[in-house]
């Protein structure tokens, strides 16, 4: 897990993601694999197969939510606006880290003694709410965080055991699987595309996969545990310790049926426990690289996370490996089998 802790305790906020880009072309130098990039902040590493067999692009973005300035007080603190979608009731009080000389900060709210009665029960929008270094006017504000600086939570990697407790696995997770895949032996080619502002948009998609037309894309990515008491059963996207979770359709793909079966086949075959996603909900970088290259098929592999898009997010490491472990047996089968038909 060390790779993934120094995955997620690095920033890597949306078009900010130079942390992670480093960390992982240190990684792939070990495997004798240099990188390659483009101009909009995308990273690729390809692990060369043979002529003739499938070219499968294993995805996964950099890019967290975040928060960036708008705008700063005659007090000395800044306006921020989100970057991705954050749940407002997860922000008051919380440690951030501002710009890339990870200031520290607290997002501070108005105090309750004074709110009016009727503020109590009030969720306090992001524009609502500023971020304070302890700066103690506006110039100060000014010259330590100029407008568009990028601010991260301030949460720490921690080891519980079966579970690790971080901010960002949404998608370093994802990151950390494709990394692990790749050093697998296969005869097809493997295209490792890590993207930036997947976040925002799902930007760095189509730039990857225009760029090395794949035959197939495997999208790792971290997604939502909503195994909690108040969620009823049918309206739970995944649950954790469950498995690695497969998706039918979400709001940006519908899988193709071919390589959705050849997925759950392999993960029989291996005895990998597995689960679907249960809710239409969400998006990956798999809904923009469906449509380029005349249909480029797509299957999506996550693992559950409890509390994502949040300060601290928990995952299981037993979903970690068989994410990692199912993305690895599936390869094997196209690699022996060929493209679904």
């Amino acid at each position: 897990m060390e790779l993934l802790k120094k995955l997620c305790n690095a920033s890597g906020a949306p078009g900010d993601e130079s942390e992670i880009r480093q960390i992982l072309t240190d990684f792939y130098s070990q495997m004798g694999i240099t990188p390659t990039t483009d101009h909009v902040g995308n990273i690729f590493f390809v692990k060369e197969g043979k002529p003739g067999k499938p070219i499968i692009m294993l995805d996964a973005h950099m890019d967290e939510v975040a928060l960036q300035v708008t705008g700063h007080t005659s007090e000395g603190e800044l306006k921020v606006a989100q970057l991705g979608g954050i749940d407002d009731r997860v922000l008051a009080s919380k440690h951030v880290l501002v710009g890339k000389e990870k200031i520290r900060g607290v997002i501070g709210l108005k105090p309750i003694h004074n709110q009016k009665h009727e503020e109590w029960d009030v969720v306090t929008p992001t524009n609502a709410l500023v971020v304070d270094m302890g700066c103690k006017d506006k110039a100060g504000a000014e010259k330590t965080a100029p407008l568009g600086t990028t601010i991260v939570f301030d949460t720490e990697f921690e080891d519980w055991g079966e579970v690790v407790k971080a901010k960002s696995f949404d998608d370093r997770a994802g990151c950390w699987a494709v990394c692990k895949t790749m050093e697998m032996e296969t005869e097809c080619t493997l295209v490792g595309s890590f993207t930036f502002g997947e976040e925002i948009g799902m930007k760095g998609a189509v730039f990857a996969v225009r760029r090395f037309m794949p035959d197939l894309v495997v999208s790792l990515e971290g997604t939502s545990a909503g195994d909690m008491p108040e969620v009823p059963e049918h309206q739970n996207c995944a649950r954790f310790r469950y498995g690695p979770v497969i998706t039918f359709e979400d709001r940006s793909v519908i899988i193709p049926r071919n390589y959705r079966l050849l997925l759950e086949d392999a993960a029989q075959k291996n005895d990998i426990q597995y689960q679907y996603k249960g809710t239409v909900t969400g998006g990956t970088n798999a809904g923009r690289m469906q449509f380029e290259n005349g249909g480029t098929p797509c299957v999506v592999i996550a693992a559950p996370c409890r509390y994502i898009h949040s300060p601290v997010s928990l995952a299981a490491k037993s979903d970690l490996e068989a994410m990692a472990k199912l993305s690895k047996a599936f390869i094997q089968r196209v690699d022996k089998e060929g493209l679904p038909q």
